[in-house]
């Protein structure tokens, strides 16, 4: 749901797009890669992320327990703040 409310923020509306089978656009696509990324920050914070990743290392299935969020946004995070290189 944080994505979504992102999405409204950022672009003033919610995307209504998404169908089984839907081709999105590349404008589409940028949209919501930059809601992910804002509500990644917001459910994530750097300074917050870094302590937690610190203690628990590379262990993202704990890390996305603490957070409450998928394994997946935790390692995007990881790679946007510099964290980790690659997986």
């Amino acid at each position: 749901i944080a994505r979504e409310i992102c999405y409204y923020v950022l672009h003033g509306h919610l995307n209504t797009g998404y169908n089984q089978g839907y081709k999105y656009t590349q404008e589409e696509r940028e949209k919501s890669a930059e809601a992910n990324a804002l509500a990644s920050k917001l459910l994530m914070p750097e300074h917050v992320f870094i302590k937690v990743f610190d203690k628990y290392k590379s262990n993202f299935q704990k890390i996305a327990s603490i957070f409450i969020v998928r394994k997946d946004m935790c390692i995007a995070r990881a790679l946007d703040i510099g964290l980790i290189n690659c997986i």
